[in-house]
């Protein structure tokens, strides 16, 4: 069993973790350092949470910007219905600037982590569009939705109609990381659509999965999606079936 007792076992434990393990304290409270470390960790996540992203990095992803209902960074956080929706402006320009009928289209949402999106992103879909590319797989032209929910995928398929939708996500910040991104998947997502009909890769950012291993990942699992024709659950099902 790993304790105090068992001091490099701890400090291994330490070393290979970002929870709080064993940290030092002064009588009943913590020392000066932890709890400044503590500070630090609770104001970056707060900042992710209302970051915006950089205008000049939704144009380096080439990305038609679009928007939800939401409005504004506290209405988003109050109203999560609203994130879900995209506003009737934005509705418009996706279907004047985005092609529709796609075999693999991006979505590039800040969700509750601009910081993620930025830190993130970039690297990720260059080694995913690699990935296509070497399976013979074609995506369509990526969109950035600014506060934006995972759900907001369902109202773009309405729209454009792809074959799967993949979508990356500035997740919740914690105290581990303020920048840690997901990438959800839905195969021909419609309004109304399930959770459970959603696959996930979570914890992208440098301290988890790393965002390039993570875009190559991404790929081939793209690639099993469209040979199932399924996700989430159901693609569970037909590879087990398999």
């Amino acid at each position: 069993m790993t304790n105090w007792q068992n001091p490099e076992a701890m400090a291994e434990l330490q070393r290979t973790t970002s929870a709080r393990i064993s940290v030092g304290r002064a009588g009943p409270r913590y020392d000066t350092a932890s709890w400044l470390t503590f500070r630090m960790d609770h104001a970056a996540a707060r900042d992710a949470i209302f970051h915006e992203v950089a205008d000049a990095f939704v144009q380096r992803l080439g990305a038609v910007r679009l928007e939800t209902r939401a409005g504004d960074r506290r209405t988003y956080l109050l109203r999560p219905d609203l994130g879900r929706r995209l506003s009737a402006e934005s509705e418009e320009r996706c279907r004047s600037q985005a092609p529709a009928g796609a075999t693999v289209q991006v979505l590039v949402v800040d969700g509750l982590s601009g910081s993620a999106i930025e830190a993130n992103a970039m690297d990720f879909l260059q080694a995913f569009a690699l990935g296509l590319r070497q399976q013979g797989i074609q995506s369509g032209t990526p969109i950035f939705v600014r506060l934006g929910r995972v759900a907001v995928m369902d109202h773009v398929g309405e729209i454009l109609q792809p074959d799967l939708i993949v979508e990356l996500v500035g997740e919740r910040p914690g105290l581990a990381s303020a920048e840690s991104m997901s990438a959800y998947f839905g195969y021909r997502p419609r309004l109304g659509m399930k959770e459970s009909d959603r696959s996930l890769i979570s914890n992208i950012h440098r301290g988890g999965i790393p965002p390039v291993e993570a875009g190559a990942h991404a790929a081939r699992l793209a690639g099993q999606i469209l040979a199932a024709q399924a996700t989430g659950l159901r693609l569970r099902e037909k590879l087990q079936g398999n």
